[in-house]
């Protein structure tokens, strides 16, 4: 003998009580439960017209809400979220990870800021390595043996009088 559509399923009646966003709906009511189906029906903020049924399906993980939220933008409402908790789901099944919304959208080799801002950034770049190296023997020259403007005699530059030949001053 098959079991009928109700048999199979978990009904659960769900209510939220206050309008604050951000909050997940309580179970209110559960009815008969099966080890293959869950079926949730929500209501939201004790209206009729606020019902949202939601169907899991334990055996393969499928899980479908009336909403459709899922179904137009890629986004799983909060109402599966719901179902998940009660459910004690751990984990969110790929199938319902999509790949427009994760980082490997991109290859990593393009999300390397030269690839993002074009050729023209490594003269940029050349030009901050070089004025944090002017720093970084500036500080270590004047430690304190009395040298200080020997660092920026070393890296080639002229000591103070700004005409040095690093292109850092042309560069602002």
């Amino acid at each position: 003998m098959s079991k009928t559509y109700v048999e199979l399923c978990d009904v659960f009646v769900i209510s939220e009580e206050k309008l604050v966003p951000g909050t997940i709906p309580e179970v209110v009511d559960e009815e008969d439960s099966t080890s293959e189906n869950v079926e949730e029906e929500l209501i939201l903020y004790q209206k009729d017209i606020r019902r949202y049924k939601v169907v899991y399906n334990k055996l393969d993980g499928s899980v479908v809400c009336c909403c459709q939220l899922f179904g137009r933008c890629g986004i799983l409402c909060r109402h599966i979220f719901c179902v998940f908790k009660n459910c004690n789901v751990l984990k969110v099944l790929d199938q319902y990870i999509l790949k427009r919304w994760t980082r490997d959208l991109i290859p990593p080799d393009l999300r390397r800021q030269k690839a993002r801002y074009g050729q023209e950034n490594e003269e940029i770049e050349k030009l901050a390595i070089e004025a944090s190296s002017l720093v970084e023997s500036c500080v270590t020259g004047s430690g304190g043996d009395g040298a200080t403007g020997s660092g920026l005699d070393a890296a080639g530059g002229s000591g103070g009088d700004g005409a040095g030949g690093s292109g850092v001053d042309g560069a602002s």
